[in-house]
């Protein structure tokens, strides 16, 4: 995920473009695709080392644009330009786009496995974890993580480990963790059995 500066709403001026772009690269294709990026990237502007898509010109662009097009790779870009708005409507539909958004994403919890998992609840984007809602990811070969929050308590725990593929047990190093931190906060609570599930 990649945005420009300007959704940090510097100005609603005339060339006040702000862009926020999404890469997906299917898990099967990323070793591939790095080997291929990485003789592309050499030759790509940088700045402390780190390759900046303003110092990109048009045909360093569609190289890479090509690149990830050959590839399977889907690129979701959204861009706003500012100054075509107004900062108190565009303030106003931010905060009910979110709050819509939120609802929705609370009525898409439903019963996953009922018999397997009693109280376990999966939806969009995110799943329970005992009375906690919150959701897991990784980076293949590079980490594991879980964010889980409980409103009634205000408590959230965000886990973020290494060895997402290489685990010596084989079980995830998030999902163990936030298993060993669970009944310190919720002491007599049985262990919801929801992670790591065959």
């Amino acid at each position: 995920m990649q945005s420009s500066c300007n959704f940090c709403w510097k100005g609603f001026h005339a060339g006040s473009i702000s862009v926020v772009g999404a890469l997906v690269i299917p898990n099967v294709l990323m070793d591939k695709l790095s080997k291929k990026y990485e003789k592309v990237r050499r030759n790509l502007p940088q700045e402390n080392g780190e390759v900046k898509g303003r110092l990109l010109n048009e045909k360093q662009v569609d190289k890479v644009v090509t690149l990830l097009a050959r590839n399977e790779a889907l690129f979701e870009v959204t861009a706003l330009d500012l100054g075509l708005h107004q900062e108190n409507a565009l303030r106003e539909y931010q905060k009910k786009l979110g709050e819509e958004m939120q609802q929705r994403r609370f009525a898409s919890l439903q019963p996953a496995e009922p018999k397997l998992l009693p109280g376990y609840r999966y939806g969009y984007n995110w799943d329970t974890f005992g009375p906690m809602t919150g959701h897991g990811g990784d980076m293949p070969g590079g980490f594991t993580s879980v964010m889980y929050h409980d409103p009634n308590r205000d408590i959230t725990i965000i886990v973020w480990t290494t060895l997402a593929d290489h685990a010596i047990n084989g079980l995830d190093p998030a999902d163990e963790t936030l298993k060993t931190i669970f009944p310190t906060l919720y002491p007599g609570q049985p262990l919801p059995n929801v992670l790591n599930v065959p």
